[in-house]
């Protein structure tokens, strides 16, 4: 059962990030963590569990600061905003959690789900894709109304949009961060039968964004039948490591989390993090997750 509990200092705008905001009528109540189920339009796939576990930490510490907003639905509760708040206070043993109950229809309940995530989470590439495709398709904004409801540029949003065009293992390979988005607007330029395999060897290569440029190149000029290998330029000495599980864990995790591909180079606890991207937006969106934005 909720519990009525005094208002925190939030407003709704702030937690809603300037989405429809609810009609709150209960203020903030405990509601207990069983009776929350996850909102069905939740456009993250995964979630980092060394991220849920940080903020369990914190939540254990200083308690849940900022309310969850979610509304009533028979004899359960559904997440509109704030699921890696719930996730965590789970795994901080928490019972309830602090909740704004809302009102919202079902255009309401995706449209919240969609934006709060694209401006406040880390989605990498593919979900920022189909969250922006379902705000299109399913809330019917245009790709401007997208880009102005999110804060980025239009051709942010275009950009990532042409991500659903590659084939589902090129997708695969951005989404788990094998590929950055550079990589990928190169591998888009490229014929659409030969993707798959030239995506390939961009990763079994490990090729950088420009590496990739002129492999496309030569790719289209003299066809398939060249070694891609042969274009790649060749690593200084002092740079050719092989990486351990180490560097290579690190480097999917810091990718995951910038949505492009970052490379480690380590020498015995020294080195240097390349981070890659394909245009000014693409880095003011990695410099806006930096800073936390």
């Amino acid at each position: 059962m909720a519990r009525k509990v005094p208002r925190l200092g939030k407003g709704l705008d702030a937690l809603l990030g300037g989405a429809s905001e609810p009609r709150d009528e209960e203020g903030v109540v405990e509601i207990g963590l069983p009776e929350i189920k996850p909102n069905r339009f939740q456009p993250r796939r995964s979630f980092s569990e060394e991220k849920l576990e940080e903020l369990a930490e914190s939540i254990r510490v200083h308690g849940v600061v900022q309310p969850i907003i979610v509304r009533r639905e028979d004899d359960y509760y559904e997440l509109v905003a704030g699921e890696r708040r719930w996730r965590a206070a789970k795994i901080a043993g928490l019972s309830q959690i602090p909740a704004i109950v809302g009102h919202f229809d079902e255009r309401q309940l995706m449209e919240i789900a969609l934006v709060e995530n694209l401006q406040r989470e880390d989605l990498n590439p593919m979900e920022q894709a189909g969250a922006y495709q379902s705000l299109q398709q399913q809330i019917g904004l245009t790709q401007s109304e997208v880009a102005e409801r999110i804060g980025v540029s239009r051709s942010q949003v275009a950009n990532v949009l042409r991500l659903l065009q590659l084939p589902d293992e090129v997708q695969d390979m951005v989404r788990e961060a094998r590929l950055g988005l550079g990589h990928a607007k190169v591998i888009l330029g490229i014929a659409e039968a030969d993707r798959v395999r030239f995506a390939r060897d961009v990763v079994s290569v490990d090729m950088t964004v420009r590496q990739a440029e002129k492999a496309a190149e030569a790719w289209k000029a003299r066809g398939t039948g060249h070694k891609i290998a042969e274009i790649r330029e060749p690593v200084p000495e002092e740079e050719q490591i092989e990486p351990g599980v180490f560097v290579q864990d690190v480097e999917q995790q810091i990718g995951r989390t910038l949505g492009t591909r970052v490379s480690l180079r380590d020498r015995q606890g020294k080195g240097r993090i390349v981070i890659e991207y394909f245009d000014y937006d693409d880095l003011q969106r990695i410099l806006d997750i930096i800073r936390g934005r």
